[in-house]
């Protein structure tokens, strides 16, 4: 979270070379940050004191909400995981350490059930690569439910974005891992709204279009070496 005068961003974003672009002599992460110029900032100047003594949770205007977490705390899990249980059309995430807890998995193996277009993008490589691995694990069982899996071919993807229904929207810090869940202090922005909806929709679909779909046959055929490597990270996957 970045604030300076009337301007906040939040996002995935770190202050490392590794966002530069190759030109620029960097490793060009793929990463998401938004702006937020409205009565919202107050509320994430709020939110940064506040986290310095204890969990908060904020509301913004403008149907922005500002979320901030400790550990233990629940309060971005919940919203994302109802926002996924309410989905009538489409869940799409980004996520570069998705290794989602089991009422999520079961909110979007419902969701991919009851017809709805649920597409997940996922990292090829990793900065943490157990954490892929083990992430991994799951996929064969993803793309049975009818999830989409969209390998992001490009550097490391470190964006942390969803979008349901083109109108629920969010951009974070918030991994769809254990460690966000138990430990790490986050922030996300939600942002209810149709116009800026369908700009996150924009990005996904220019993302989609240079990612790797993954298929249930293709995804069986790769070594048995990798498929272990797979299934001992998953054992760790709650400390990872």
């Amino acid at each position: 979270m970045l604030i300076a005068d009337d301007t906040g961003l939040v996002g995935g974003l770190n202050i490392a070379t590794e966002y530069a672009s190759l030109a620029d002599g960097g490793m060009g992460w793929r990463d998401t940050m938004v702006k937020i110029s409205s009565p919202a900032v107050s509320e994430l100047v709020r939110l940064f004191l506040d986290l310095w003594e204890r969990p908060q949770i904020r509301h913004g205007s403008r149907g922005e909400l500002c979320f901030a977490r400790q550990a233990l705390g629940c309060e971005i899990a919940a919203e994302y995981r109802a926002a996924v249980n309410s989905a009538r059309r489409t869940v799409w995430i980004a996520n570069p350490y998705f290794l989602p807890s089991a009422s999520f998995r079961r909110a979007l193996r419902k969701a991919a059930k009851n017809g709805v277009d649920v597409r997940i993008m996922v990292p090829a490589r990793s900065d943490v690569s157990p954490v892929l691995w083990a992430a991994q694990c799951s996929y064969e069982r993803y793309l049975q439910w009818g999830i989409r899996l969209f390998e992001w071919t490009g550097p490391a993807l470190h964006a942390k974005m969803a979008v349901i229904d083109g109108e629920w929207s969010t951009v974070e810090s918030f991994n769809l891992d254990h460690q966000s869940l138990l430990h790490n202090l986050e922030i996300t922005v939600v942002v209810v709204d149709r116009t800026f909806g369908h700009q996150v929709e924009a990005v996904f679909k220019e993302d989609f279009s240079q990612c790797r779909e993954l298929f249930v046959a293709t995804w069986r055929a790769r070594g048995l070496d990798r498929q272990l490597r797979e299934r001992w990270w998953a054992i760790f996957r709650m400390l990872l």
